[in-house]
């Protein structure tokens, strides 16, 4: 498809690495996101399955570069890395994807997608305002590929626009609610506040799952600090809200230095509550996740649901001491913004297979996936076939 044979995606975290690696089947064929929309069985997922290998060090990607995908972390080729980009020839891929593209045009980010400046690139993301200077990234994004080429003009289009309401029309994410508890901000003891947050927390999940039985409903927790004792620390909460919940419901930290076994655990649902600081802030995939609690200033994010006629709301839980009603009531209108993908252009052309335009994807309530869909080119590129 558009005559591209190998691929290559950017991502900036093993995490979402691994969401993508264990989509195309590469640990286990029940895995494969064809399998699991029922498109194909189990039993066929060698014919559409690229040659991949799983990158956890920067010694692999050497010995990786044979294989039709590689899957890369920013870092992974960046700073004190082995490996640098330029040990990567630009034309062993002829498609670069690169996920989560706000990151670009940082300057490591940057260097990396215009290390392919001759193959095709498809930048995806879905907050495509640039964090420091709060400017749209598509127009800093032409300004820098123009460059590339002498200042020739370059125009990017907005291949495919999927809004915050349509997303939950189509049973991608779940409705939501904001729950404020606290009666003031002032005068409010940090600790109080965090027990406070982890009541209405439990009280929440037990709601969840007497709606839906088949789910254990699980909760996320945005922190500000790790450390004991500072301002919206991780483990003050971990303390705090282990000393009300019962037994079931425990909380567990994940931040800078946790083994991953932490995280593992949760995706599994061995633990009912996960305390963040600075970790899975961009593209963490967990359906069994209703309940979003933050203990800092921060804008909450969108929430997937576990499956299509899933009828939990999802709670957004804040303390009045964080000041996060008003992110709250702005968030539909700064979400239906930010939801930006880049790849209409690319379904368009789906014409050059037929069979995939037959897909049960394309008109699944998950069609608008980035993951998925993401998976659906990749594997039209490589095999031209489903």
């Amino acid at each position: 498809m558009l005559g591209s044979q190998r691929v290559l995606v950017l991502t900036p975290s093993n995490a979402i690495s691994e969401q993508i690696f264990k989509a195309f089947g590469g640990q286990e064929p029940q895995d494969m996101f064809f399998v699991q929309r029922e498109i194909i069985t189990k039993d066929t997922t060698d014919d559409v399955r690229p040659s991949c290998t799983l990158i956890t060090s920067t010694d692999q990607i050497k010995n990786s570069l044979h294989n039709e995908l590689l899957i890369i972390t920013a870092h992974q080729v960046a700073g004190s890395s082995r490996v640098r980009i330029q040990d990567i020839s630009p034309e062993n891929y002829d498609l670069v994807i690169v996920d989560e593209a706000h990151h670009y045009p940082a300057p490591t980010w940057r260097t990396i997608v215009n290390h392919f400046s001759g193959s095709k690139r498809l930048f995806l993301t879905a907050t495509p305002y640039h964090r420091s200077t709060q400017g749209y990234i598509l127009k800093d994004i032409e300004a820098h590929l123009a460059g590339l080429d002498g200042n020739v003009p370059v125009s990017i289009e907005k291949y495919y626009n999927l809004s915050l309401r349509k997303a939950i029309d189509d049973g991608v994410i779940r409705e939501k609610e904001f729950h404020e508890v606290g009666t003031s901000a002032e005068f409010v003891d940090q600790l109080d506040a965090m027990q406070e947050v982890s009541i209405k927390i439990i009280q929440i999940l037990r709601e969840h799952d007497t709606q839906d039985p088949s789910v254990k409903h699980q909760a996320m927790v945005l922190t500000q600090s790790a450390e004991d004792f500072a301002i919206n620390s991780a483990r003050d909460f971990f303390h705090e809200y282990n000393q009300v919940a019962p037994p079931g419901y425990h909380c567990e930290i994940y931040v800078a230095g946790s083994p991953t076994s932490v995280l593992t655990e949760f995706q599994n649902g061995a633990t009912r509550t996960l305390v963040i600081v600075n970790k899975l802030r961009e593209g963490y995939d967990n359906t069994n996740v209703s309940v979003a609690a933050i203990v800092r200033n921060v804008q909450p994010k969108a929430i997937r649901k576990a499956h299509p006629d899933d009828p939990v709301t999802a709670a957004i839980i804040a303390h009045k001491l964080h000041d996060q009603r008003k992110n709250y009531e702005q968030f539909d209108s700064v979400a239906d913004e930010d939801i930006i993908e880049y790849i209409q252009h690319l379904l368009v052309k789906i014409d050059l297979i037929p069979s995939l335009k037959a897909s049960p994807l394309l008109n699944s309530p998950y069609s608008h996936d980035r993951v998925l869909i993401v998976l659906l080119i990749i594997t039209a590129f490589l095999k031209e076939k489903i």
